[in-house]
């Protein structure tokens, strides 16, 4: 056997145990659950028109997962099976891919990268479009590549350059538009004699993607627009924390990677004239597809994500393996055995992939209130869980319960009115998960003793109770009280309370700073503010503020209000920290004696380092 397929076999070996280890405490992500709401209908019109039209995505995915349901049932690994499969055979793939356009060895450190990747292996275990866009544009990039240089225009080639070009369209807009890009440059390299051939398979990708023209019109007209995506517009600093984000956030890792290069890349003269076009057409494919989704992430629609741009991915390996020439030797085998170590190594202990896998919190948060319930009695634990009803009735019938779930998600962005559901219950204990940090301070008064905190990705699960001993939650780092034992004058408008560097008050971006304010009021309606401002290098980045009439809570003749802030949702790089600075102030913006202030406490908490922890850097200390 060939050195180069012991080594392929390692690298499969390898990328198929990463992506299963550790599978089964992976309960569904968000997107998952709401693919698996969409999957209940009857009909495959209904699906269309409830479940596809008013989604962003094209229909692919959706109607391959009602398809495949129906046959082996709604679970994680059923679900998540094709997937995994498609994510695993990405690895070969690649293999073949870039043995085609340089040789096996450069196909071998394309292949460990797709292999030991935490980009590649999420995506791979995940029931979303991203490993199956990406296994589809490796299967049309493969037919391209016979047809373009190798010029095998076999009818056979021609239909799967189709089917797969359509299929790309099928999954996602970006997997779309790098396959629109690989075929486009295509036009420019095709013989003349076989130019017909060509233009034939692009068409038959565009008859075979007719169907699907009305639901794309559709879901245009809903008129999406950057005031309604829960994505920011994409800043300049975005290109490295994509880079940051392939080497893992780890110096190891992209050292290793450097060192494997320069053990194993011989740039020549020969070797650049022989692969200059390919390179050149992988790095356009690639930057296009990048510029494309930040320009329009940027003027139309914030889009662009880590995951998008996987199904270009391939692009940037080819580049950078491109001046690894079909010698295997020794020094080569070194090189790439010392890449795989080290991405091995970042993905477990600098990303900490195996803890994130089980960090999803509706499962955990459905299993919490259940454990409380049977402990304590179900009339004694209530649960406020900010999910979807399809979502909780997933877990029901999947658990066999009937989970009575108080959160009311009609009124979830008013406080006035959580505040008084909080206030009617009864219960002696209380599971709450997926709510804002606002939420949070509004339930200590009713519950004031915390007995289990949980990070998760995107939220945290907290078991509150009425009386107890509390257990240690979020960490506080620092408090500082501030107090009025006199009136303030009317007149003064804007009453300082702290000014600072936000180094002063933490060391690292997973920090949560919580501004209590507490005061007495004749009118409540008083146009009167606490404001917490953040400013980068003296330009202001972050603006806030809490009035008296947003939100508050009485205390016989007192008012309190909060005002909370994540630094790391303002802050992605713990070592800009000391560029930045804080003020903190009262507003009497009409200048009126309604409000006077009694107390103003600032405490600062360690935050949880796992809420982005899917696409940012875990480390929590400034270096």
């Amino acid at each position: 056997m060939k050195k180069h397929h012991i080594l392929l076999f390692f690298i499969i070996g390898l990328g198929i145990f990463l992506r299963l280890y550790g599978i089964w405490n992976f309960s569904f992500m968000h997107d998952e659950l709401s693919v698996i709401s969409r999957l209940h209908f009857n009909s495959f019109s209904d699906l269309i028109e409830k479940g596809v039209k008013n989604d962003c995505h094209p229909a692919g995915i959706q109607v391959f997962l009602w398809l495949w349901t129906k046959i082996f049932g709604i679970s994680e690994i059923s679900v998540r099976i094709p997937f995994l499969l498609m994510g695993i055979s990405c690895i070969p793939l690649t293999y073949i891919l870039t043995k085609k356009w340089f040789n096996a060895t450069a196909g071998l450190f394309a292949s460990g990268i797709v292999a030991v990747s935490q980009y590649t292996i999420i995506y791979s275990i995940i029931a979303r479009p991203y490993s199956a866009g990406l296994f589809f544009t490796l299967l049309f990039l493969i037919i391209w590549t016979k047809m373009v240089f190798e010029q095998d225009y076999r009818w056979k080639n021609i239909i799967l350059f189709g089917l797969f070009a359509a299929a790309c369209a099928y999954i996602h807009q970006f997997s779309m538009l790098t396959a629109f890009l690989i075929a486009f440059a295509g036009l420019f390299l095709v013989k003349i004699q076989t130019y017909y051939k060509y233009l034939i398979a692009c068409l038959l990708a565009i008859v075979w993607y007719l169907p699907h023209l009305p639901i794309v019109l559709h879901q245009i007209g809903l008129g999406e627009t950057a005031e309604n995506s829960w994505l920011a517009p994409p800043t300049p600093r975005y290109t490295l924390y994509y880079l940051q984000y392939l080497f893992h956030f780890s110096w190891i890792t992209a050292v290793a990677a450097v060192i494997a290069l320069v053990l194993s890349i011989k740039i020549n003269k020969e070797l650049w004239n022989r692969n200059k076009i390919k390179i050149g057409i992988a790095l356009l494919v690639f930057i296009a597809t990048y510029a494309i989704g930040y320009l329009y992430s940027l003027y139309e629609f914030p889009v662009l994500q880590y995951s998008c741009m996987l199904f270009a991915f391939p692009f940037l390996l080819l580049v950078v393996v491109s001046f690894i020439d079909s010698t295997l030797n020794i020094k080569k085998v070194i090189a790439l055995l010392l890449l795989l170590a080290a991405m091995v190594y970042s993905l477990v202990v600098t990303r900490e992939h195996y803890q994130f896998l089980s960090k999803q919190w509706y499962e955990k948060s459905v299993s919490k209130s259940m454990e409380w319930r049977e402990k304590e009695g179900e009339n004694k634990v209530a649960c406020l869980l900010n999910m979807p009803v399809d979502f909780l009735k997933y877990y029901e019938l999947k658990k066999g319960i009937h989970l009575d779930n108080k959160f009311e998600p009609d009124t979830f962005y008013n406080n006035f009115f959580f505040a008084n559901k909080v206030a009617s219950l009864k219960e002696n204990y209380l599971v709450v998960a997926g709510l804002t940090d606002m939420q949070i301070e509004i339930i200590k008064p009713y519950y004031p003793v915390l007995l289990e905190y949980f990070p998760c990705y995107t939220s945290e699960i907290y078991v509150f109770a009425k009386t107890g001993t509390t257990q240690e939650g979020m960490k506080k780092i620092n408090s500082e009280e501030f107090t009025w034992n006199e009136p303030i004058p009317a007149e003064q408008e804007f009453i300082p309370i702290k000014e600072c560097n936000l180094s002063d008050l933490c060391a690292s971006r997973f920090t949560k700073i919580l501004l209590t304010f507490d005061y007495k009021c004749s009118d409540s309606t008083a146009n009167y503010a606490l404001v917490l401002q953040t400013s980068y290098k003296g330009t202001i980045a972050d603006w806030r503020c809490v009035k008296a009439q947003d939100f508050f809570i009485r205390d016989g003749e007192n008012y309190r209000s909060f005002l909370p802030l994540r630094y790391e949702l303002l802050v992605k790089d713990s070592k800009r920290i000391p560029y930045y600075s804080v003020k903190i102030f009262l507003w009497n913006i009409d200048k009126e004696d309604k409000v006077q202030p009694i107390k103003c406490t600032i405490s600062t908490y360690s935050d949880n380092p796992y809420i982005y922890g899917m696409g940012e850097n875990l480390q929590t200390q400034s270096k």
